[in-house]
């Protein structure tokens, strides 16, 4: 099954948090190893993420609301060359940043794993698993 980047990111989390709870031997098996394949995803864009961040001179902190905060490094010879500097690489730097999380990962070959109906999951989390589990 192909993904894009941003599935896999969102299940990487959710799948953590799945992989927390008490589930049965075969679903947490399963579970595993999804979770090891979208790992490897997951690597793979932060490889690709990286050389971006270096491409573009781009520096990412998180902010105080959990989100990224993205600045531009390079130094102009004053305050407005600075700016635009700053703009000109923004703005590539977010294209290709989104051409990068919509982008299809290699084939994932998986099942959708079956988890039990009698277990409590947030809708948040199911919500990030619709293309790897069932609930049952």
């Amino acid at each position: 099954m192909k993904l894009t980047n941003m599935e896999v990111l969102n299940a990487s989390g959710a799948l953590a948090r799945l992989m927390e709870m008490d589930l049965p031997i075969k679903a947490s098996l399963d579970i595993a190893i999804i979770s090891n394949m979208v790992d490897v995803q997951t690597k793979a864009y932060q490889m690709v993420l990286q050389n971006l961040y270096k491409k573009y001179s781009i520096k990412a902190e998180p902010n105080e609301s959990g989100g990224v905060q993205f600045t531009c490094t390079l130094k102009g010879e004053n305050e407005e060359a600075t700016a635009k500097l700053r703009q000109e690489n923004l703005e590539p730097f977010a294209e290709k940043l989104n051409d990068l999380l919509e982008a299809n990962t290699a084939d994932m070959q998986f099942k959708k794993t079956k988890l039990p109906g009698d277990i409590t999951i947030k809708p948040e989390i199911l919500k990030a698993l619709v293309e790897f589990v069932e609930v049952g």
